[in-house]
């Protein structure tokens, strides 16, 4: 008896197995919510996603079954879990392969790949991705198209993170102006690229344009998302760390500290977006003085960070420059200068030595060395990071000028009291026109000029006013037992730290 054989049309159907698989597929993909970005469906896409990889569903080659596993990579992004959505990109673009390099669903999965390795540190890797993304979605789209502009946003984080910050915001600008034409004013992709700009703002040095945007993006999210939404808490997180840079330290205070509670009881007291409201808070706690209760803050903070991005993430390492700073002030300036020198090692190997953000952080560990008396060592530091500033951000950025200051506080230490006194004349002339006359920065300016005057004999009486001048203003700002104020009572000069933005 002659075996049955199938005929050539069932030889070409699919198995019982791969038919079950496409059929689980199928119904996973129809369950999708479609939006990731929306709180209200991070469950049903946690529900999902332990369905992947049995189903194979990143391997399939369906476009609906793609598009949810880039959903959910886009989730795991937004919901801090950088690690596992990386690897899901990466496994489901290495079985795209043969998929044409111009498929927009693969581009799609490769503009989200190169957002988590930002959001990571790997600077290189995401710019090199996002630019040939944006090249391939500009000739086949054209530039005011949808996935074309969210690429175009990312290009200028990317600018940003390579600490090309001029460059940053004139992409930024050109993204949001496309941004209106294409979508409007109010809405919420054109409130992100105005979100983009404002960070590019505060790193140029534009502070107050900085604040006055996240203001509006902050009222708009409000009011369009809802007060619990995790784009109106990161817009208002942005708020308070931009009050603090045009000196409203109270208000900076008291909307960190309200974003901070609701962070945690929306999003996760882990997550990275809390993390940098934890540091924000911690920092203007500091400057208003409340040095044991920064202190406190960002010692859980940067543990948190260790165990949730790593030691070596950018935002770890700022973390525990502002716990230097915080060690400083509590009164163990070795352990400050110890966190200080390791860091200055880390920055170097994640972002490089000239970046600005490296620069800043050895401005602060030249202020360490000085308050250690060390004023050689910290001159030399000093100069090093004023040169390097005035070539990167100009010599009218507000970072420039705080390390200015701090210049003119080694020289006049070490007794060339002639430069610092020129130094110190331009440091508050021009923050008073980048800040304003009572900003805290400048405050601190006017009474190391003042200072450096009541030195010089034909300068004494001048120096005396201002001294007089600034002190009233300190102590009507601060009170009379603030630090800031104290420090000023007994004559002695102001340092400045530098810190800059997260990128």
């Amino acid at each position: 008896m002659r075996p049955i054989r199938p005929s050539s049309g069932l030889a070409n159907q699919p198995s019982r197995p791969e038919e079950a698989r496409r059929q689980a597929q199928l119904l996973l993909a129809a369950a999708s919510p479609r939006d990731p970005d929306k709180p209200v469906n991070w469950p049903r896409y946690a529900e999902l996603w332990p369905h992947v990889r049995p189903s194979e569903l990143h391997l399939s080659t369906m476009d609906e079954a793609r598009q949810l596993v880039v959903d959910i990579v886009r989730y795991l992004y937004r919901r801090g879990d950088y690690d596992t959505s990386r690897a899901l990109a990466e496994e489901s673009l290495a079985g795209w392969r043969d998929t044409d390099e111009d498929d927009p669903t693969k581009l799609r999965m490769r503009f989200h790949l190169a957002n988590v390795l930002r959001a990571q540190s790997h600077f290189d890797r995401a710019y090199d991705i996002d630019r040939d993304v944006y090249d391939r979605q500009r000739r086949i789209f054209g530039e005011e198209h949808l996935y074309t502009l969210m690429t175009a946003r990312s290009l200028g984080a990317d600018l940003r993170a390579q600490g090309l910050y001029h460059e940053a915001e004139a992409q930024d600008r050109r993204t949001l102006e496309l941004s209106v034409r294409s979508f409007g004013d109010d809405s919420g992709r054109t409130l992100t690229a105005e979100n983009n700009l404002a960070v590019s703002l505060r790193l140029v040095g534009d502070f107050r344009g900085a604040a006055a945007l996240d203001q509006h993006i902050h009222e708009r999210r409000r009011d369009r998302f809802g007060e619990e939404d995790p784009s109106t808490l990161a817009s208002a997180s942005n708020y308070g760390r931009g009050l603090r840079d045009v000196g409203e330290l109270w208000r900076s205070h008291s909307v960190l500290q309200r974003t901070y509670g609701i962070q945690q009881k929306v999003i996760g007291a882990d997550h990275p977006e809390t993390l940098r409201t934890a540091k924000e808070l911690a920092l203007t706690l500091r400057q208003l003085g409340r040095f044991a209760d920064a202190h406190r803050l960002i010692e859980r903070t940067v543990v948190r960070y260790q165990r949730t991005l790593g030691g070596d993430h950018a935002d770890t390492l700022s973390a525990e420059m502002a716990l230097a700073t915080t060690w400083s002030a509590v009164g163990d300036n070795q352990t400050a200068l110890r966190v200080a020198r390791r860091l200055r090692d880390g920055y170097n190997e994640v972002l490089g030595e000239t970046h600005a953000i490296t620069l800043a952080c050895l401005n602060n560990l030249g202020v360490l060395l000085r308050k250690q008396g060390d004023h050689t060592q910290a001159r030399e530091l000093s100069q090093r990071v004023r040169d390097q500033l005035l070539a990167n951000l100009g010599e009218r950025h507000p970072h420039t000028l705080l390390a200015t200051l701090n210049l003119a506080n080694d020289l006049f230490a070490l007794g060339d009291r002639d430069t610092a006194l020129l130094l110190d004349t331009t440091a508050y002339v021009e923050l008073t026109r980048a800040l304003g006359a009572d900003h805290p920065d400048t405050l601190s300016a006017s009474v190391n000029l003042a200072l450096s005057r009541l030195g010089t004999e034909s300068e004494a009486d001048a120096g005396q006013a201002l001294y007089d001048e600034a002190f009233g203003q300190l102590v009507q700002l601060f009170g009379g037992d603030n630090p800031r104020v104290v420090q000023a009572r007994q004559q002695e000069r102001a340092n400045a730290y530098i810190e800059p933005a997260l990128l």
